[in-house]
């Protein structure tokens, strides 16, 4: 059995309002560093494998872990953030700058347009999400700490409820309330909620209002496990270990 804890980049530059040329660019910010720092001497053993996105901000948040653990393997994966607006758009104009463009892409709703160069589709956004699922099932180590992102982190979990399809889960719709994480102490609960400008059949607007409904902060945590039979199962997100002062929303932030 394997246990991964996938912790999402500290604080950066984006996040705080700031601009960076590429998304891929952003650093942490010194509010960041210290969330990271917070993460880092909250884990509790050596793990066997530290893992990141190449995005600067994941990449800093996983060599702050390996200040701790220096001879612990490091991979790169392909966990980079959903990035699908041109790159230049980010360039020109921020992520401030981005509304009428950002919302444009939501409501068009087309899975497979790319919308410039650096830019990818949604279906090959949940290509990568569904290639990690995969790798984390298949995996044979015993604790793999993660460092990703918040949007990435969401699909893997929203990608698994899709798979597994759990009772009636089409029935669901959006007029209840899902509980994701049986509420343990210190986590988040995960809900999202009905919306009447939703289409049923939308995957790409269920996927939005989910990322809109699940919280997960900057350096929050989430728990999953691998089994022997490889099945995963996903335990909670937990951001216990930051202090009140120092932890965020997590709500539609990248």
């Amino acid at each position: 059995m394997t246990q991964f804890w996938l912790i999402r980049h500290g604080q950066s530059e984006l996040n705080a309002g700031g601009h960076a040329n590429s998304p891929a660019s952003s650093p942490l910010t010194d509010l960041g560093r210290q969330q990271i720092e917070a993460v880092v001497a909250h884990i509790p053993q050596r793990p066997n494998l530290i893992v990141s996105s190449t995005y600067a901000r994941a990449a800093q948040s996983a060599e702050m872990l390996r200040l701790r653990f220096p001879d612990v393997p490091h991979e790169t994966w392909p966990i980079h953030e959903f990035t699908f607006l041109a790159a230049e758009k980010y360039a020109r104009k921020g992520m401030k700058g981005l509304g009428a463009d950002y919302f444009r892409y939501w409501w068009r709703s087309r899975p497979d347009h790319v919308d410039g160069e650096g830019a990818e589709s949604f279906n090959q956004f949940l290509a990568r999400v569904d290639a990690t699922l995969d790798r984390m099932r298949r995996s044979e180590h015993n604790f793999v700490v993660v460092c990703g992102h918040g949007w990435f982190n969401r699909a893997l979990v929203w990608q698994m409820m899709n798979r597994v399809r759990l009772n009636g889960y089409k029935r669901l719709g959006w007029s209840k309330k899902v509980r994701l994480d049986h509420s343990p102490p210190g986590s988040i609960l995960a809900k999202y909620s009905y919306s009447r400008l939703l289409l049923p059949r939308n995957h790409m607007l269920h996927f939005l209002t989910f990322c809109g409904g699940v919280a997960v902060p900057n350096a929050a945590i989430m728990k999953f496990f691998s089994t022997v039979d490889n099945r995963l199962i996903f335990e909670g997100i937990f951001a216990d270990h930051l202090p009140d002062d120092i932890r965020g929303s997590g709500i539609f932030d990248k």
